[in-house]
């Protein structure tokens, strides 16, 4: 066990191995032999906690826990690594300052290291406040000691010390391992905040550490992704992980204030009514999906903007937000195995979108001419989206309301000369027909393509082994969106909250003959409550129509008479109108 140093047997006092031995009974753990728990621990002034960190926070700190947070204790003392994926608000940050107290306490010898994901204000103004607090209250425990809080330090003698240890992001990977390595004690206990934002070699040069004595480590983390060192070690089962929900605590199940500063149960409430949504009448419960808690039921609160939400309803509900599972289940973000995009894909793309207009503004990359995309609304409410993807990068696309169809073909057409797009696909599906033609005619622009998303997709009498097909143009289009999604690594695409909806929202199947089918129009549109606008805007710029009428008729020389920008005249009927 963790909680044993594999020493040599030494003789125990009566009166402790009866202590420990009540502890462990209670506790229902496996301890064969107290005999190898260190001595100095079992004379020490705290002896009788050395198996139960629950009832030293409780008795000795004062402290009351959630079932939660006893389910972490319980792990920390049965297991070597302890991961909390915890939800926001639950008190984990908290509760490892006070076990951190528990262990440096009941074990007179020990090295006891807190540390947390920079910046340095992360350990400071959290776990080490934690830690200060603690002092502050019982000064008593550490009579003897010589502290320093501003060094982040107490030290009981040159080889026993509770400090706190920073994380320079100025340090190489080598550094970093190098930093957290050599620490040596009888006793040792690593504890780490906001771990999933730590770097890997910090956790390689602690488990150098691990390689004898008695050493015990406790990572928190909110499961952003599944993916990094928590989501490996959780994976090769190399920790006992321990759950902490917003859902399970007790201000939460009693819509009453018993821990001051913990999430609330308005808190949660809005959450739900935020990032998430009732199922629509067509749609059964997923892995995308949560059962609404009876204690919520009936229950309502204030939107940010002041208005009070409808009363919950009992059941299931979709969770639209990624940030749902993490901030209020303690989970990583769910994907159905029949997600057409992950928002794994998502994330990544929105980051790479703000990291380069972080340094370059929105001006497109060198030297690519874009793709244009054009959705047009079919109804009063609808909005007419326009895409344009250089490549990997897209910019922030326009959407307008109205289905006056000259009005749209006008702002498309002036776009595409100003950017001097290859092409934009058009849906002429409905009121859309017209569009290109009315581009080529009165503005121009001879570069519109008609695409028809409903029409059957043009059969491939030969494809490759691991090719997709789709059964409609639609479906082939939107499938092509999600490729370059997954597979580009270099994909950027606006952090937008309506796209990145859009986005989430289908699912796909494969029919009887292996052809791709995607949600239906008309299922997203239930599902949204309005059109996927800016999903078909952005998926139109991989559309490979059958007839890509103004693009492909040739001259005899053999260039293409309508590839090139329009003329000077066409340029200046675009502004005079």
């Amino acid at each position: 066990m963790s909680v044993t140093a594999k020493r040599a047997k030494t003789t125990i006092v009566p009166a402790v191995e009866q202590v420990l031995s009540a502890v462990s009974n209670r506790m229902s753990l496996a301890v064969n032999d107290v005999s190898e728990i260190p001595t100095s621990a079992l004379r020490g002034k705290y002896a009788k906690y050395i198996l139960d960190p629950k009832k030293f926070i409780q008795d000795v700190l004062g402290v009351s826990l959630t079932k939660d947070a006893q389910r972490l204790c319980d792990s920390i003392v049965n297991s070597d690594i302890t991961l909390a994926r915890s939800a926001n608000g639950v008190g984990k940050s908290h509760l490892s300052s006070h076990l951190a107290v528990w262990f440096f306490m009941v074990y007179p010898e020990s090295k006891v290291f807190l540390f947390a994901a920079p910046p340095e204000r992360n350990l400071r103004q959290i776990l080490w406040a934690g830690v200060e607090t603690i002092y502050r209250k019982n000064p008593y425990l550490f009579e003897g000691m010589d502290v320093s809080m501003s060094s982040m330090m107490i030290k009981r003698h040159s080889e026993s010390y509770l400090t706190g240890l920073t994380i320079p992001v100025s340090l190489s990977s080598a550094d970093q391992e190098a930093r957290f390595s050599g620490k040596h004690a009888p006793d040792m206990a690593f504890f780490g905040d906001e771990t999933d934002a730590v770097p890997n070699p910090v956790f390689k040069g602690i488990e150098s550490c691990a390689s004898g004595g008695h050493v015990i480590q406790s990572y928190n983390f909110n499961p952003r992704q599944d993916a990094g060192t928590m989501s490996q070690m959780e994976k090769e089962k190399r920790a006992n992980v321990i759950e902490l929900s917003a859902l399970r605590h007790p201000n939460v199940i009693s819509g009453k204030n018993l821990v001051p500063g913990a999430v609330t149960q308005e808190t949660t409430i809005r959450r739900i009514n935020m990032w998430t949504r009732p199922l629509s009448q067509n749609e059964t419960p997923d892995v995308e999906c949560f059962k609404v808690p009876n204690f919520l039921v009936g229950k309502t609160a204030k939107s940010p903007n002041g208005s009070i939400y409808p009363p919950l309803e009992a059941g299931y509900r979709k969770v639209t937000t990624a940030e749902f599972f993490y901030m209020v289940l303690g989970k990583y973000p769910a994907q159905s195995e029949t997600q057409l995009i992950s928002r794994v894909w998502i994330n990544r793309a929105e980051e790479n979108w703000s990291n380069y207009v972080s340094k370059y503004g929105e001006q497109p990359p060198y030297g690519i001419d874009p793709i244009g995309g054009a959705d047009i609304a079919e109804f009063g409410a609808d909005m007419t989206s326009l895409f344009f993807r250089y490549d990997w990068f897209v910019p922030t696309p326009q959407l307008w309301q109205g289905v006056d169809t000259d009005i749209s073909s006008r702002k498309i057409a002036t776009e595409a000369v100003n950017l001097n797009a290859k092409k934009v696909n058009i849906d002429s599906n409905g009121v859309g027909s017209n569009v290109s033609f009315s581009m080529r005619r009165h503005y121009g622009y001879r570069n519109g393509v008609r695409v028809m998303p409903q029409e059957l997709a043009p059969e491939n009498i030969d494809p490759q082994p691991d090719e997709v097909q789709g059964r409609l143009v639609r479906d082939e289009m939107l499938w092509s969106l999600r490729e370059w999604l997954r597979t580009n690594p270099k994909a950027a695409i606006p952090p937008m909250e309506n796209l990145r909806e859009d986005l989430l929202a289908p699912k796909y199947s494969k029919n009887k003959n292996g052809k791709i089918e995607v949600t239906d129009g008309d299922t997203l549109r239930e599902i949204l409550k309005r059109s996927p606008d800016w999903l078909m805007g952005l998926a139109l710029t991989f559309a490979k129509p059958k007839h890509d009428t103004f693009m492909e008729r040739r001259s005899y020389s053999g260039k293409s008479r309508h590839s090139r920008a329009p003329s000077p005249s066409s340029r200046r009927l675009l502004v005079s109108r």
